[in-house]
């Protein structure tokens, strides 16, 4: 499985394992559904303690909160990839490693949830190099996430170099925010 135990108070985070798990993505829930989980209270935790653990880490400039919700319904062999502003369904056949290379460029890892209180990427980025991932911070991010109860709302984003500038994955359909970075500078 792609994915990796949030650990125990005295542990700490092994490395991500290498093995997707499509029930990361599939499982997601719609976008409106996704949309009425963001209560009042929600946002208090995400602008108070999770933002913290981003300004502590000093993670604002490389990492977001994503809204977990799905795009669109997939095959088990596709996987979400964005490539420059749009994001596609790409076939992956029987590949099922979290990073590919593949047309001179890398598939891997560019959003993050938790999953049965384990970690595991549900979306990709199709960029030059494989995005090294703060585990450090991924593990006190998803540790607050967990314990604040709120698991199936936020996931972390590691921004790369096509939203550097931007503020929110904005999703057109219904005027709903995805990913952001501004609430937390």
């Amino acid at each position: 499985m792609s994915t990796l135990a949030v650990p125990g108070p005295q542990s700490q985070f092994a490395m991500l394992d290498r093995v997707y798990n499509p029930k990361a993505y599939d499982t997601l829930a719609s976008l409106r559904q996704a949309h009425d989980k963001l209560t009042p209270d929600v946002m208090d935790k995400l602008t108070g303690p999770i933002r913290k653990v981003f300004l502590d880490h000093k993670a604002v400039n490389n990492y977001g909160i994503i809204l977990l919700r799905n795009h669109f319904q997939m095959p088990s062999h596709q996987r979400l990839v964005e490539h420059g502003p749009i994001s596609i369904p790409w076939d992956m056949g029987n590949e099922d490693k979290n990073t590919v290379s593949t047309c001179a460029r890398i598939i891997s890892p560019g959003s993050i949830r938790l999953l049965d209180s384990k970690l595991a990427p549900f979306e990709f980025a199709f960029s030059l190099t494989e995005f090294e991932l703060n585990e450090e911070f991924l593990e006190a991010t998803f540790r607050i996430i967990q314990d604040l109860g709120l698991d199936k709302i936020p996931g972390v984003r590691y921004f790369d170099k096509y939203d550097a500038e931007l503020t929110v994955d904005h999703t057109r359909a219904c005027e709903c925010h995805g990913a952001t970075r501004s609430i937390f500078q």
